[in-house]
């Protein structure tokens, strides 16, 4: 006999649940858009931690190489007629499939550079040092000049505890490898994997 207090009871629920669906669907918008920097820069740690577990692979390869091959680690090579590129062939060479046979370029890096940029530096015995290294073996990535390619550098360094990027690669005494801008312009990430 309540049928008024009925249908307005039923209202009340239909009014309630429009404005949760108009509420849930504005979370929901609001999240696609604006709150995809917290999608990109969970991304960007995902990719950094990549990168960094690809860091202690080429140690672990250089390592499981000298055992195997009886050679020094640093007598291995990493380069070419020159200290700008990598070397291909030699049983020396830990990028050779007569060598070491690691794979270079790493896939866990180069899908995330604008353009590939083979830059290896061979400076043992070269009296040199990177970060307080002395002598080592090391080489760069230049990831690219795009925000993400930034994100992705500022995530690289954040999950080692370093902090904002630098602009040389000496900017992090004792750090194998971190994330910085180099010239101003591009963020390359730098990798130390053997030292004396």
């Amino acid at each position: 006999m309540n049928t008024k207090s009925q249908r307005g009871n039923v209202l009340f629920l239909i009014l309630i649940a429009v404005a949760l669906f108009a509420a849930l669907s504005y979370a929901v918008t609001r999240s696609s858009r604006g709150g995809g920097g917290d999608v990109d820069k969970d991304k960007a740690r995902l990719n950094a931690s990549q990168i960094l577990q690809w860091h202690a692979l080429l140690k672990m390869e250089v390592l499981r190489f000298s055992l195997r091959s009886g050679i020094a680690q640093e007598d291995i090579r990493i380069t070419g007629g020159n200290s700008w590129t990598h070397c291909t062939t030699g049983t020396d060479c830990l990028w050779a499939s007569d060598g070491g046979e690691m794979e270079y370029p790493p896939p866990q890096v180069k899908q995330f550079a604008t353009g590939w940029t083979d830059s290896v530096y061979d400076s043992y015995a070269g009296g040199s040092s990177v970060n307080g290294f002395t002598d080592p073996h090391w080489f760069e990535v230049f990831l690219g000049t795009t925000s993400e390619q930034e994100v992705l550098c500022q995530a690289y360094n954040d999950l080692q505890g370093i902090g904002s990027y630098g602009t040389t690669q000496n900017s992090y005494p004792g750090e194998e490898t971190a994330c910085y801008l180099f010239s101003g312009t591009t963020y390359t990430i730098y990798f130390v994997f053997q030292s004396d």
